[in-house]
């Protein structure tokens, strides 16, 4: 079965088990499961726990708390759409990301800044390889890290861990 589960406002567990599920946590520090299938999950508000499941999942960051992402097995993408509003103490941490498999997307509402990460901008298309150690994206005034098993503090920080040093797609919208 395909399941739909929104959470509420407080700390919610979401499993979705088999089927192709959408599970959104919304507010509060809550933990997903999709489970086997093609699932769309997003924690939502909060500081949340994801865990995708065999499958090719789609695992969405919608703010910018300390998130924990897992995509497990299948082919993941992560895509991150609130970058702007991060502070010193806030990191995202995918675990388990897989070189030449998973992906990452930057995926940012159209304004007057200009995101760019190692010297390319969102709305040029493509997508650009991150090295390990820090790749810096900017953002207005701004500053994102993207560190690849090098773990530091800037604005708002994803660290990307399991990719044995090697580079990370990172796919600008």
């Amino acid at each position: 079965h395909n399941d739909t589960i929104l959470g509420g406002s407080g700390n919610d567990r979401l499993w979705g088990d088999n089927g192709n599920d959408s599970l959104n946590g919304g507010e509060g520090n809550d933990v997903l499961r999709g489970g086997a299938g093609r699932d769309v999950l997003d924690g939502g508000a909060g500081e949340d726990r994801v865990f995708g499941g065999s499958g090719n999942d789609r695992i969405l960051d919608s703010d910018t708390d300390n998130d924990i992402f897992r995509g497990q097995g299948g082919r993941d993408d992560f895509v991150f759409t609130d970058i702007a509003s991060g502070g010193a103490s806030e990191t995202d941490q995918i675990l388990d990301f897989v070189l030449g498999q998973d992906q990452i997307f930057i995926d940012v509402p159209s304004s007057s800044s200009k995101l760019t990460i190692n010297g390319k901008s969102v709305g040029d298309g493509g997508s650009v390889a991150a090295k390990a150690g820090a790749n810096v994206l900017q953002y207005g005034s701004q500053k994102v890290e993207f560190f690849v098993n090098d773990p530091n503090t800037s604005d708002h920080m994803i660290n990307v861990d399991n990719t044995n040093g090697f580079g990370v797609d990172i796919v600008l919208i």
